[in-house]
């Protein structure tokens, strides 16, 4: 496996062990790129394949599954939150859209929607940006504040994982 890290990372602060460039909460504070995030608070397939869940409240095993799905999504907004703090400090350096979904990719202009926008309308406000005096653009939600999973409406159905 040949997988591509940022150079800034890899020949930094990680050099010893640049592995971990392959991870966004170790590149991300190295990039001076801008970039923009577009990731579900739940990730279905990221679970499906390392945790073999759904997180779906609709089915059977949910009950067994709700703890652990509910610190996933917390988790991810946690980490999300890196992202939104570069933003708010240098929005032409960083954007993010992240719905309470449990989705992977189906991002669409069918959906889902945050603020009324879809993650590809968030993205044009991003690149829009002029410099000095652009908003942030930070799109989210929060599915895990409370003890359960509060997905939102304008959610595509996920994808299942493919197995091979």
């Amino acid at each position: 496996y040949r997988m591509f890290v940022p150079r800034r990372c890899a020949q930094g602060p990680y050099k010893d062990e640049p592995w971990v460039c392959g991870l966004a909460d170790f590149s991300f504070p190295t990039m001076v790129t801008p970039v923009f995030f577009t990731e579900a608070e739940v990730d279905s397939i990221q679970l499906q394949l390392h945790a073999g869940l759904t997180c779906d409240p609709k089915n059977s095993t949910y009950t067994a599954e709700a703890e652990y799905c509910v610190e996933w999504g917390r988790n991810m907004t946690e980490h999300l939150q890196k992202v939104a703090d570069v933003a708010m400090q240098r929005p032409h350096m960083a954007g993010l859209f992240s719905p309470a979904c449990r989705m992977h990719t189906t991002f669409s202009k069918a959906g889902p929607f945050i603020d009324g926008l879809t993650y590809a309308q968030a993205f044009e406000a991003f690149l829009s940006q002029t410099g000095n005096g652009s908003k942030a653009v930070v799109h989210r939600d929060n599915c895990c504040s409370g003890h359960t999973i509060q997905y939102q409406s304008t959610c595509p159905k996920p994808e299942r994982a493919l197995f091979w």
